[in-house]
């Protein structure tokens, strides 16, 4: 599911995730657990996703992620869409 500061929210299947276009990458991650892994990840980005739902650039400042086992973290909209920053978001980030 995505909504919040998008156009259209969406929610989407397994099979249609993995019917969209796949992007692939090696990357080293570690587990809130401590453990690490490199290894080639396959899947949609997320920057995609935020794209296809149509996401408000300028009011939304984080991507929220809920996991099925109910653990959740976040990531900044610089960071998915790093050019695109207005100048006025590290203004607006300190006031909300």
């Amino acid at each position: 599911m995505i909504d919040g500061e998008v156009g259209t929210a969406l929610s989407l299947s397994l099979a249609e995730l993995a019917a969209a276009p796949q992007t692939s990458m090696l990357k080293t991650m570690q587990c809130v657990f401590g453990q690490r892994g490199t290894g080639i990840y396959r899947g949609v980005t997320v920057r995609t996703l935020l794209e296809q739902a149509g996401i408000d650039r300028d009011a939304a400042v984080r991507v929220r992620f809920h996991g099925a086992d109910g653990f959740g973290n976040n990531l900044r909209i610089d960071d998915l869409f790093p050019s695109s920053a207005p100048a006025s978001r590290a203004c607006r980030r300190w006031s909300r």
